[in-house]
């Protein structure tokens, strides 16, 4: 038990100046897609537009180094 405790402590320790690292931002983007499918011996096409947004967390882990998450 006092090897997790300790363990956790020194994680905790770790983790708080990675804290004051962190940007958070919005990211926005588009995308165009096509389909080309054969059902029962024809060809259908389609084609689609779309957009993504989204909320973005860039982690700095090192120099040069960092770790994007994306919501």
């Amino acid at each position: 038990m006092r090897k997790i405790i300790f363990i956790a402590f020194w994680a905790m320790l770790m983790i708080m100046p990675a804290v004051g690292q962190v940007t958070f931002g919005v990211r926005a983007g588009g995308a165009y897609s096509s389909l080309v499918q054969k059902v029962e011996g024809t060809y259908n096409a389609g084609a689609r537009f779309g957009f993504s947004l989204a909320g973005l967390a860039d982690i700095h882990l090192y120099k040069g180094l960092s770790l994007r998450k994306q919501h």
